[in-house]
């Protein structure tokens, strides 16, 4: 093996071990995101089921403010990304 093929063959295991995926500006917004529609679906679940007396109301108005909070958000990003 010459000099040459060895420097190539290094810098081809060199590219191969950066094309490794990196996170993006978006990753850390998705879980965000997720982990708040989590917590939303735990909050309903106990205002369902620790309540006196069963009221479907309740957890719709949990889902609902979070739903509302985080469509707002969402649009906000999404004009945001348009604009630049």
């Amino acid at each position: 093996m010459d000099l040459f093929q060895h420097r190539t063959s290094f810098m081809t295991a060199e590219k191969e071990q950066t094309a490794l995926p990196t996170a993006t500006q978006e990753d850390p917004v998705r879980i965000l995101f997720g982990l708040l529609i989590l917590w939303s679906l735990l909050l309903s679940a106990g205002s369902l089921l620790f309540a006196a007396s069963v009221d479907w109301r309740k957890p719709l108005i949990v889902l609902g403010t979070m739903g509302f909070f985080l469509g707002t958000w969402w649009l906000a990003i999404q004009s945001r990304r348009r604009n630049r």
